[in-house]
């Protein structure tokens, strides 16, 4: 086929000068019909070394495609299995392919609500994550066919060449783009083009947000019960002496527990149970601001000590629930006069340089002051010497006059300068309401204020009690209730009264030893305070404050009673109050963006409208299709004659039957300024 340098060979090539048909709409450049007449002949060398032409004018017909070409559909009943009809079948799920994403849409709402269990919520929520991914790729795909079968379709028909390029150059959104900007003046239909080629990102990423994960809430009302330290006042480790007896080490454990974990919780002790800041020190409390009586809590802008080391024990929460409720309790509130000093080194003269003048006559200690110090378990009985003492030179006999109150003397003999500081505090007792709210079993007060069920005591006598009873073993309690008496040893209490919020570590700010210099009468009353709280508390909650919350409401609701709040009558040890509690179940559920829902149904109808227009313009354009494939060169060209199935063939069938041809793209007229590239078949590829 091919000439060496030395030698041209030739073939005739028809030149062909477009004309006008007469009585014709349709003027459609095609090739000449078979058999028309040829005035003239060019010959074109293909050595690229020789070329000797002679070319004169030429005119020609053209007319329309007026036979379809073979489709594949033509043969889909004759022949299931021929490759026409895997193309056509192929088209056909490429153009129902966006309905993936409508059906996607559609079970999103459908499992709008539903628990995160559910299989078909799961299944739909793995669904949307693979959007981004599989979105694209579909619209590529539907869109990128849409391009070509338009441009074949408008070319049948006659098109400038720049819509020509924009149609079917624009395969991806950068494509477009570039085409919209280096093809100027295509105006509305560039533009189009970029939009829809950018709702390909869009699609995908509204294809991942379909689905969420969210959570229901439905209300209701339930009873749950907590501990009354209002009352039971005879079931308690102060009860009597041998109930102090018998509860003493439980006791003592459950405090010194509390007193060695003050920096690790705030608005619950470490079991979880719930610690009611003292109304006083509340910030909003002492500002005034006060919403229809109710007093804003906020545990982080707290930072006094709250009633007791420990909570009040709550009962019937549950888990994945929010609960909220009020509840009533009462607590020693402290006030106390700044220090007096005692140095009881440089006055020997003086008992313990004046301090027993100025204590008195105490209830524990009498007027022996060979006593003042002893830690005592019961009665005057010594446990040997204690760095701190607490005791009372309260009257007795007035209980119902409100003057003079109970008082209660703290003093401590840690200075190791061998100064005792002494204040002396008096003792009301107040009712507050605390308003509550629990996430499943965590708790935390968010705002108090005075009960609206019962008075504050203005009374000089505090307990609920008029037996002496109750005080005394308090007093006795507060004592010895880190069992640390040894002389030289400065016990734990001595060190949280001092300031400590490690008691347990020996140390203040790295010294040894305590001192009150800087501790106001204000500041002792805070922790003091605690202190007994904490002590009354323990007492009549028992082991229960460090145990699971009781959940046997038949036990719970037995122990309402005072009289049957006790195990061996049924109920749970002390005496609970019930109250009706407002919850909120919450459970995590699938949710259904309604707002990406309805983006991802827009571009998927916008898809599906695409992928069936294609059909139509592929399947109805005569032409086949030549736009954009490499084996359009080979059309007319001399290189590749006698190709089975002709012309009729489009750009794929046609590099179906070439696929093993090998070609190079050479100029034929090298010579020429202007040149002619075309391919030159180089044969079978072996």
């Amino acid at each position: 086929m091919y000439a060496s340098s030395s030698q041209s060979r030739f073939v005739s090539v028809p030149q062909f000068e477009s004309q006008s048909i007469e009585h014709s709409t349709d003027d459609i450049p095609l090739r000449p019909t078979k058999g028309q007449p040829q005035e003239s002949t060019a010959y074109v060398g293909l050595t690229g070394t020789t070329l000797d032409t002679s070319t004169t004018a030429s005119r020609a017909v053209y007319h329309p495609i007026l036979r379809s070409r073979p489709a594949p559909a033509h043969h889909f009943w004759r022949n299931p299995c021929s490759f026409g009809t895997v193309i056509f079948l192929g088209d056909l799920l490429l153009t129902i392919a966006p309905c993936i994403f409508l059906i996607l849409s559609f079970q999103a709402l459908s499992i709008d609500g539903r628990p995160v269990t559910s299989d078909r919520g799961q299944t739909v929520e793995q669904t949307a994550r693979l959007g981004p991914t599989l979105f694209p790729i579909i619209f590529a795909a539907v869109v990128g066919r849409l391009m070509r079968t338009y441009a074949l379709w408008r070319a049948e028909r006659g098109e400038s060449l720049g819509i020509l390029e924009q149609l079917n150059g624009s395969q991806n959104l950068l494509a477009a783009f570039e085409r919209a900007v280096l093809l100027p003046s295509l105006g509305i239909l560039s533009i189009g083009v970029v939009l829809l080629w950018a709702l390909s990102p869009v699609g995908g990423q509204s294809a991942l947000r379909v689905v969420y994960r969210g959570q229901s809430a439905a209300s209701n009302t339930t009873t749950i019960y907590y501990f009354n330290n209002t009352g039971d006042v005879n079931n308690g480790a102060f009860a009597g002496a041998s109930s102090y007896a018998s509860y003493e080490g439980a006791l003592n454990a459950a405090f010194q527990a509390t007193l060695s974990s003050l920096q690790r919780v705030k608005g619950s002790d470490i079991w979880g149970n719930i610690k009611v800041p003292v109304l006083q020190y509340m910030p909003t409390y002492t500002a005034g601001q006060s919403k229809d009586g109710w007093y804003e809590f906020d545990e982080n802008d707290y930072d006094s000590p709250y009633c007791a080391l420990n909570g009040i024990v709550v009962s019937g929460l549950e888990d994945g629930v929010d609960t909220n409720f009020t509840m009533e309790s009462n607590y020693f509130n402290l006030t106390c006069t700044d220090p007096t000093f005692f140095n009881y080194t440089d006055n020997a003269d003086q008992i313990w340089g004046g301090f027993a003048n100025w204590a008195g006559t105490l209830f524990q200690r009498g007027d022996n002051s060979s006593k003042l110090f002893n830690g005592l378990s019961s009665g005057t009985s010594s446990l040997g010497w204690n760095s701190y003492m607490v005791d009372t030179n309260y009257n007795h006999t007035p209980k119902s006059d409100p003057d003079p109150k109970y008082n209660i003397i703290y003093a401590s003999m840690g200075d190791s300068e061998g100064w005792i500081a002494a204040y002396n505090c008096t003792v009301g007792n107040y009712h507050v309401e605390s308003d509550i709210l629990c996430t499943g079993r965590n708790c935390h007060v968010r705002r108090v204020r005075p009960s609206q069920n019962a008075t504050w005591s203005n009374s000089g006598w505090p307990f609920p009690s008029s037996s002496i009873t109750l005080q005394a073993n308090m007093l006795n309690w507060l004592g010895s209730a880190t069992t640390q008496q040894r002389s030289a040893t400065i016990s734990p209490i001595d060190f949280y009264m001092a300031g400590s919020d490690t008691p347990f570590v020996a140390t203040i700010d790295g010294a040894s030893g305590v001192t009150y210099d800087n501790i106001t009468g204000e500041q002792l009353a805070r922790r003091l305070q605690s202190l007994v709280n904490t002590g009354w508390q323990l007492a009549y909650q028992n082991q229960a404050t460090a145990q699971r919350p009781p959940e046997n409401k038949t036990a719970l609701a037995l122990s309402t009673n005072e009289s049957t709040s006790d195990i061996s009558s049924g109920g749970v040890g002390y005496t609970t109050t019930a109250a009706t509690a407002t919850t909120v179940s919450r459970h995590d559920i699938f949710v259904a963006n309604k707002a990406w829902v309805t983006v991802t149904l827009i571009v998927s109808f916008i898809l599906l409208f695409c992928g069936f227009a294609s059909m139509i313009f592929k399947y109805g354009s005569r032409s086949p299709d030549i736009l954009g494939f490499v084996s359009s060169m080979t059309r007319d060209n001399p290189n590749f004659e006698h190709i089975p199935g002709g012309d009729k063939l489009d750009g794929l069938q046609r590099a179906r039957v070439l696929r093993h041809v090998k070609v190079q793209i050479v100029d034929v007229r090298p010579w020429d300024e202007d040149g002619h590239v075309t391919l030159r078949n180089l044969g079978r590829k072996k």
